[in-house]
């Protein structure tokens, strides 16, 4: 998983190397919650400058391990692992509605944010599959 996600976005190996990366243990270990939460930061920070294909290519990848909770699907822990960490830590964390709490970004620093996390809102769900599109659908429920 972390290499396909290195693979897609080479500049997060920085990010997920950094020593401010406190998801990343010393011997190298991580979870699958660490490291979609990790890369959910980066992912907002860097979504207005991503080729378009490469979030399309992302969305994809994530789509097939996201669970139809229609279906009852469970076949193994590490599947249910995963699309917790994708649902949880990621969708979940840049699906943020940046308009919950405007009222946080004063400086232009972080009215600069805003502007990046409302765009990100706003055009995230195009890329998204059906799965993951209804989880992200049903979180953002206000």
């Amino acid at each position: 998983m972390l290499f396909v996600l290195l693979r897609m976005f080479s500049g997060f190996e920085e990010e997920w190397k950094s020593d401010q990366n406190v998801f990343l243990e010393a011997n190298g270990d991580f979870t699958y919650h660490g490291l979609f939460f990790e890369f959910s930061s980066y992912f907002q920070d860097h979504f207005q400058e991503m080729n378009p294909q490469k979030i399309q290519e992302l969305c994809d990848y994530i789509e097939q391990f996201v669970r139809d909770d229609s279906k009852n699907e469970s076949d193994d822990n590490v599947h249910d692992s995963i699309d917790n960490a994708i649902c949880t830590c990621f969708l979940e964390h840049v699906g943020r509605n940046p308009d919950w709490d405007n009222s946080w970004y004063q400086t232009p620093s972080q009215k600069e944010e805003l502007l990046r996390e409302t765009t990100m809102y706003a055009e995230l769900p195009k890329y998204l599959g059906p799965k993951s599109i209804k989880f992200y659908s049903n979180w953002h429920k206000t």
